[in-house]
């Protein structure tokens, strides 16, 4: 159980997360530990999430395609594992030296809450490579329309936005889950998805008007 359901914990976003979020954490976390799975066990799981709509069918085959484990991640400047575990400071000037390849705005105010070193087990009790964990927020300024936010309507708060970075003692990227923001990131097809993505979440805090529009 605590394979299963608490490890995955290390693999959600920091911020806004769904069901969804902890279903693709559990299966990603299946795959990290038997990345062959003799026994069927990630497609049970996968089976069970979508029966209870927590995934559509849609996920499975993309889910259950073969695919790395891990992967070096594309930066502008590589800076040693140790040194982004060692501190926030570290893992910040990492995040800021790569703003572009990690799909951070440039402008945004970085905040490190979290940098964990984990030592996990596989199912036959067999110790796994370290991880690092690195979470990172940033805040994006919106305003509040519609009667939904009631006596705070016409007031502006703020959307937490962000990612977490699983990396592997040599400097593998193992998991990337992200909560993106709305601010162009780049010209890829991964920053303009990323800002599609933003987008949504920024136009979940919006209500249609009484005539059908959206307001926002």
């Amino acid at each position: 159980m605590q394979m299963l359901a608490i490890q995955p914990l290390d693999l959600l976003p920091p911020c806004s997360v769904t069901f969804r979020d902890y279903a693709l954490a559990v299966l990603r976390a299946a795959q990290i530990t038997d990345p062959t799975d003799p026994s069927g066990y990630r497609e049970l799981m996968l089976d069970c999430f979508i029966k209870r709509g927590v995934l559509k069918e849609a996920d499975r085959k993309p889910l259950m395609a073969p695919a790395a484990v891990f992967k070096r991640p594309t930066l502008d400047v590589y800076h040693s594992v140790d040194s982004i575990a060692a501190s926030r400071g570290g893992a910040y000037r990492f995040l800021d030296d790569n703003r572009a390849k990690l799909l951070i705005p440039l402008n945004a105010d970085l905040i490190i809450p979290e940098i964990v070193r984990a030592s996990k087990s596989t199912r036959d009790g067999l110790p796994q490579p370290e991880q690092i964990i690195v979470q990172y927020l940033w805040r994006e300024e919106l305003l509040l329309e519609g009667a939904r936010f009631g006596r705070f309507a016409g007031e502006r708060t703020t959307m937490l936005c962000g990612a977490t970075m699983v990396l592997d003692q040599n400097g593998n990227l193992i998991h990337w889950a992200r909560q993106p923001g709305s601010v162009s990131v780049g010209d890829s097809k991964a920053a303009q998805a990323d800002q599609a993505d933003g987008v949504r979440r920024r136009r979940s805090f919006w209500i249609p008007s009484r005539r059908g529009s959206r307001r926002g």
